[in-house]
């Protein structure tokens, strides 16, 4: 009995340690501070963002060896923690600003375009 309560609370130490190191591990755009990136997903060099009187416009490139479901799936999971509600397959909205997702093939990899704009009032 003793060693199945030792065995368990080793488990659930372990469990613990590594959902905080993965937590430690996320990986925000360096475009958009509030933008997740999936692993395995690398951002282009470039991006884009600046703020208008209407509110601010970005655009982040990545690619990720992953399908668009599976992309689909980790924002639809990842972005509403951070506020933003899905209206769309591909598209979320907060606080006045619209996500638009859009995929385009990239060799074996899937490249990603991240586009944040104002919402139309």
């Amino acid at each position: 009995m003793r060693s199945t309560i030792f065995s368990l609370t080793v488990t659930a130490a372990l469990t613990f340690a590594g959902m905080s190191f993965a937590a430690d591990q996320s990986r925000f755009s360096t475009v958009v501070d509030d933008l997740p990136l999936m692993d395995r997903m690398v951002e282009a060099d470039e991006g884009m963002t600046f703020t208008t009187p209407a509110g601010r416009i970005a655009n982040v490139e990545t690619t990720v060896p992953s399908s668009r479901k599976e992309v689909l799936t980790f924002y639809a999971a990842t972005l509403p923690q951070l506020g933003w509600r899905k209206t769309a397959e591909a598209t979320f909205v907060r606080e006045g600003e619209m996500l638009n997702v859009t995929f385009e093939p990239s060799g074996s990899d899937l490249k990603v375009l991240f586009a944040i704009s104002p919402t139309k009032k």
